[in-house]
């Protein structure tokens, strides 16, 4: 071998052997001594079949290189599994070319080897994973289904038979009976809205609809005409960008982001009238949407927090709700191939940001 095949063949980071026709190593790289483990003295001169006290005597292999330079074949991405005495288990993807040096007057063999043993590993830890997602899935979709079926009808129920004992018997009761009585009904109606809320969430994924052209002006003037008691209610100004962008994504759960946004800063407003605005820009492949507003605001080291499930910064005699209003907004974002975050200061107002992709720049890119 020449001295600058043999520079190349040292250089390469991955494992490689040169074999002559009797599959004996001619040269080996310092890729191939580090993964294996092996020195010059004991590799070079030697049959492939002994390195190692007979460890690369692989049958597989042996079919294939032997018949690599009498039949002039070569072979790509061939992977093999093998355990090796010093090096325990692994897989490796081989690539073999017959190969003419000196003129011709000598063929040899170039037997590149990947060993893909931590990323075989890795997609067996993903598949594993992958399996146990989709069981916990499958558990998630069937607690949503007792939940909406099994748990309401009781709900109903215990609600029905309190508000028919206050309606037939209340006057027999003192006042603290009939309180009893009310807020025995209201926490009924809260643990029912809490696990609506719930399926809501548990659903957003397996019970979406399917991605089309969305028109994100429209969504806004029918979301701002759903809140129209709320927005006249707090005397909110709300304004948006005209036109807003059109994209592709599930119509009704980008509605539910908007108007659970939305209502947050009608909600959160303290003692100023809201004052919303919606604006979106084209970014790097992306839309980039914001609502900002001039509400109480939030302290930074909750901004992570409140986009998790269930997670209230204030209590229901403050604020109405459940607290899974934003986890809703977060998963329908991200099932769009989006994120979302805040930024906030106390008493300085709130902007809430998320993104989606922009699928027609992306398009075009191709």
């Amino acid at each position: 071998m020449d001295h600058f095949s043999k520079s190349i063949v040292e250089t390469l980071r991955e494992p490689l052997l040169i074999l002559d026709d009797r599959l004996n190593v001619v040269a080996a790289n310092p890729a191939f001594y580090r993964s294996f483990q092996m020195q010059p003295e004991e590799t070079i001169g030697q049959s492939l079949y002994m390195l190692g006290k007979g460890q690369w005597n692989i049958r597989a292999l042996r079919v294939l290189l032997e018949e690599v330079i009498p039949k002039q074949h070569t072979f790509e991405g061939f992977e093999i599994s093998h355990d090796f005495l010093a090096l325990g288990h692994k897989t490796m993807v081989l690539n073999a070319h017959s190969l003419q040096l000196e003129n011709g007057a000598r063929d040899v063999i170039v037997l590149a080897i990947e060993d893909i043993t931590d990323r075989k590993n890795a997609e067996d830890k993903l598949k594993k994973y992958t399996v146990e997602l989709e069981r916990s899935n499958a558990d998630l979709q069937q607690f949503a289904y007792v939940a909406s079926h099994d748990l309401q009808e009781p709900l109903r129920a215990i609600s029905g038979y309190l508000q028919l004992l206050q309606k037939r018997h209340g006057e027999h009761l003192d006042e603290q009976g009939n309180r009893y009585i009310q807020q025995s009904v209201e926490g009924t109606l809260r643990m029912q809205t809490l696990i609506s809320d719930l399926l809501q969430y548990s659903r957003i994924q397996t019970h979406g609809q399917s991605f089309e052209i969305t028109d994100c002006t429209l969504i806004i003037k029918q979301t701002l005409a759903n809140l129209n008691a709320a927005i006249k209610e707090t005397s909110a100004v709300v304004t948006y960008d005209d036109p807003l962008p059109t994209l592709t994504g599930d119509s009704d759960q980008i509605a539910r982001v908007f108007q659970n946004l939305i209502s947050n800063a009608l909600k959160f407003c303290g003692a100023n009238a809201p004052d919303i605005h919606i604006s979106a820009k084209a970014q790097a492949g992306e839309w980039l949407f914001s609502i900002q507003d001039n509400g109480i605001g939030i302290e930074p080291e909750y901004f992570e927090r409140i986009f998790i499930i269930f997670q209230r910064l204030h209590t229901r005699r403050e604020y109405e709700g459940t607290g899974i209003g934003l986890a809703i907004c977060k998963r329908i974002v991200e099932r769009h191939g989006g994120r979302i975050w805040v930024e906030s200061k106390p008493d300085a107002g709130t902007t809430f940001y998320f993104t989606v992709p922009n699928q027609a720049e992306v398009e075009e890119s191709l």
